[in-house]
Order: structure tokens, then C-alpha cells, then sequence
């Protein structure tokens, strides 16, 4: 039963990932969490970006990308 709804599911995210809509102009925005080095330094990061489509496999995509981090800093006196 588990490998039936495991199956079930994973053949719908499939089909949900390839059933887009045939726009020409597409603009994302979006944020979460950043993580820079080895993990130790935790931030944000906000996105935007813009997608033009020319030809059905041709396109062309600007991106803006901001992130900020910082680690608090032990204060031993």
C-alpha cells in the first residue's frame, strides 16, 4: 500500500512539474534564508527576475539577487 501511494504521488508532482502555461513574459519574486561557508554564517536572500520567451526553446532571463549575512560575534571581556 505504501509503494502505491508513494508511486501515486510521485507520478502527480511529475505531471504538476511539467504542466506550465505558454506565457511569453514571466516575473518571479521570492526570499528565505541563506546559509554562507560552511553553515555557520546565517542571512536572507530576496530574488526577482524577469523571463522573456522567444522560441519555444530559446529564452532569455535577468536576475537581481540580494543576500545579506551575519554571525554573532562571542564578546569574551
Amino acid at each position: 500500500m505504501k509503494k502505491i501511494f508513494l508511486l501515486i504521488a510521485v507520478l502527480f508532482f511529475t505531471i504538476s512539474a511539467f504542466s506550465q502555461t505558454d506565457t511569453k513574459n514571466n516575473f518571479r519574486i521570492g526570499g528565505g534564508s541563506a546559509f554562507f561557508g560552511s553553515g555557520d554564517v546565517i542571512g536572507y536572500t530576496f530574488y526577482n527576475s524577469y523571463n522573456r520567451v522567444f522560441l519555444r526553446n530559446f529564452s532569455l532571463e535577468n536576475a537581481l539577487n540580494f543576500s545579506y549575512g551575519s554571525r554573532k560575534q562571542d564578546k569574551t571581556y
